[in-house]
């Protein structure tokens, strides 16, 4: 059987994560969900793909003018009616603040789920611990439970990294969001 705990925990200290036995986890779902379609539900969803896991689609309060990505159909969240017991929603919203919520909304709709910020360090993502590059210095090993949630206490700030490399590192990401919001008419000025 998976163990999602172990899964979270190598996303967050090991340098080579394995995802295999993951993707044979999503495989034995009859239904696999990724709530939220924008960035990081459309990265995870393609590495999904690229390793042989179908999902059924993207759950996402923007379906009407998103319709699909990765030719995957995107409807509002809850609004399919799947097999709950044989159904997992991946949460790929990113927002530290709106995934408790959004965990207890599953749980009270009896979903299974999986922490898709989690996933993505796994599966996508190329900064942090692996190269080094991150803005913490990993000197404990991270505890998360079932849901994802981890031990406060996993990191301590790295003091060699100048205020320029910070700025840098959080301003060019900002700008280039809003640059896209722009783009796609979410912003008009």
């Amino acid at each position: 059987m998976f163990d999602v705990k172990k899964y979270y925990d190598s996303c967050s200290n090991d340098d080579d994560v394995d995802s295999g036995e993951l993707y044979q986890y999503l495989k034995t779902f009859e239904n696999v969900i990724l709530w939220g379609a924008s960035f990081t539900g459309a990265a995870i969803g393609k590495k999904l793909l690229e390793e042989g896991v179908d999902f059924k689609g993207y759950w996402d309060l923007r379906a009407d003018e998103l319709c699909d990505v990765l030719d995957k159909p995107v409807s509002a969240p809850f609004s399919s009616d799947y097999a709950r017991d044989k159904t997992m929603v991946i949460i790929c919203i990113p927002n530290h603040v709106l995934q408790p919520q959004l965990l207890t909304e599953l749980r009270i709709n009896n979903y299974q789920s999986l922490r898709g910020d989690i996933i993505y360090s796994g599966i996508c993502c190329k900064l942090g611990k692996k190269t080094g590059q991150g803005f913490m210095l990993y000197t404990r090993r991270t505890s998360w439970d079932e849901e994802g949630i981890p031990d406060p206490q996993f990191a301590s700030s790295d003091d060699t990294i100048s205020d320029a490399e910070i700025i840098h590192r959080l301003f060019v990401p900002m700008y280039e969001e809003a640059v896209r919001c722009f783009e796609e008419g979410i912003i008009s000025d």
